[in-house]
């Protein structure tokens, strides 16, 4: 069996001549601003949620795990230094570590 199909090249392409204009320097600006914008609302909110933690006694820490190298976000009560929450919790930070271990370690080379 065969299959005849032709491909359109770049050029015959609509919808990629379409998009490949230049790019409007009044909208590069305007995007730029709004990024500098979120940019500012996102340190305010971190500084209402640090505000709003602190009204309870609670610290945010940020640390990486060493195994996973991922971000960990932990709660922390600060009269008893108990930790409240951690996100990701302590065991799906094992489970991660222990699916890289095991990692190809089940796919027969034999095929």
């Amino acid at each position: 069996m065969q299959i005849n199909a032709t491909i359109p090249t770049l050029d015959q392409n609509p919808l990629i001549r379409q998009n490949a204009t230049k790019p409007d320097p009044a909208k590069i600006e305007k995007s730029k601003q709004e990024a500098t914008e979120k940019k500012i609302d996102k340190t305010e909110n971190i500084d209402k949620l640090k505000n709003i933690l602190a009204e309870h006694n609670i610290t945010m820490k940020f640390s990486q795990d060493v195994e996973t190298k991922q971000l960990v976000v932990e709660l922390v009560d600060d009269k008893t230094g108990e930790s409240i929450r951690q996100i990701p919790s302590t065991i799906s930070l094992k489970l991660a570590a222990l699916f890289v271990k095991t990692q190809g370690q089940f796919v027969d080379s034999n095929e």
